[in-house]
């Protein structure tokens, strides 16, 4: 009985810290994809989900683009996702493409207590 009480106060700590920490986790991943891009002048972000609001809180030059953006030939080009799948671990989910067939994706994964991250790897790392 107490045993179960634990786990579900571990849990609801974890789904928590996962809340507070997955802004953090883009941020990362921001800084990780403004590196690869080679450091440009304005990036083109995603305008759908956390790309540019990441971004934004990094202070680092973006412009927000829908569609498709390999129709006005918009480079370079990034995309963030974050997502929590079980308690105190988060997913960042990253594309990004410096040029015409040149870029990568691939997915961060991060060990996260309340704000505080460690680094757990990387997976699914593709360069195109």
């Amino acid at each position: 009985m107490i045993m179960g009480f634990v786990l579900c106060v571990i849990a609801v700590c974890g789904w928590v810290s996962n809340a507070l920490s997955s802004a953090t986790c883009e941020e990362r991943a921001a800084q990780w994809l403004y590196r690869a891009t080679g450091r440009r002048d304005v990036l083109y972000v995603d305008s759908d989900g956390p790309t540019a609001d990441a971004f934004s809180r990094l202070a680092i030059p973006c412009v927000p683009i829908t569609g498709d953006p390999y129709d006005n030939d918009r480079y370079p080009y990034v995309k963030l996702r974050a997502s929590c799948v079980v308690p105190f671990y988060v997913r960042v989910y990253y594309h990004w493409e410096r040029a015409a067939e040149v870029g990568g994706t691939g997915e961060l994964r991060h060990l996260c207590v309340f704000g505080k991250m460690w680094d757990f790897g990387e997976v699914g790392h593709f360069v195109f």
